[in-house]
């Protein structure tokens, strides 16, 4: 199991934003082992907490939404070289997707690397906030790839990365945190998070999912969000419940007999 996951249901970030509700999930599926998805898990949200327009922030629908897009860039980059230099000083490759959700007051912002993703409930149906950065798939990711001189395995859909002596990796996504063997000398495989913002709408807007690609790699998005619907009907919002909610998908997916990692976070949205 090489997925990992942070929830803080109370994230202050400084003084200037007390009173204002601050929340912070996200789901990091790691390859080549667990140390990335565990290292990610550990820190993200620390750098994250450390940029002053993040602390900033008011939740306001003036928020400058760039300047907050920023401060995720560098935070996942800031995550990326410290993720590399570590498994390089140890001899080792690995890395980790990202998807997080941070909200702050009625705002949501989410940002993600790879092909972890995350879904929103509002009126009933279904919004879907993520879009997996796939390098064939995706001709923007393409033509960042392959204008670089890199190669990518179309069939596979997978990004070849920078040799090391003889041996070459694969890598079916086009962005993910560490992978320094795809960072260097050529930076094939890109850090800087996709980052959105939901303007949360009362009583509409009933939860979110965050989920790695082997919980929807063998059932529909809108399936995903009728399992939960299901589950919570009819009953008030509470932690226990979006746990039951999170582990009547993972049964789904097993049934499906999916044959990745599995890992869903489901958050209630009490108005």
């Amino acid at each position: 199991m090489e997925d990992r996951h942070t929830i803080l249901p109370d994230f202050q970030l400084s003084p200037t934003t007390s009173g204002i509700p601050h929340q912070f999930a996200a789901v990091y599926d790691g390859h080549c082992s667990a140390r990335g998805s565990e290292h990610a898990a550990d820190r993200l949200h620390e750098l994250l907490a450390e940029q002053p327009e993040i602390q900033t922030c008011q939740g306001m629908r003036e928020v400058d939404d760039t300047a907050i897009q920023r401060a995720f860039a560098r935070a996942f980059h800031e995550m990326d070289l410290e993720m590399v230099d570590v498994a390089s000083a140890a001899g080792q490759q690995y890395g980790t997707t990202a998807v997080c959700a941070l909200r702050i007051g009625r705002l949501m912002y989410i940002a993600h690397t790879g092909d972890s993703c995350a879904l929103l409930c509002r009126g009933g149906t279904l919004v879907r906030l993520t879009e997996d950065h796939k390098p064939a798939s995706m001709p923007t990711e393409r033509a960042r790839i392959e204008g670089q001189g890199g190669r990518i395995m179309y069939k596979e859909d997978r990004v070849l990365s920078n040799p090391r002596g003889s041996r070459i990796s694969r890598l079916n996504m086009s962005r993910a945190l560490g992978d320094g063997n795809f960072k260097s000398p050529k930076r094939l495989v890109e850090a800087t998070p996709d980052v959105v913002r939901v303007a949360l709408r009362p009583h509409r807007d009933q939860f979110f999912i965050l989920a790695s690609d082997g919980v929807l790699e063998v059932m529909s998005e809108d399936e995903a969000i009728d399992i939960v619907k299901t589950t919570v009907a009819g009953s008030p919002p509470s932690d226990a419940l979006a746990g039951q909610a999170a582990a009547a998908l993972i049964r789904r997916a097993t049934a499906l007999q999916t044959r990745d990692n599995m890992t869903a976070v489901v958050v209630l949205l009490e108005w």
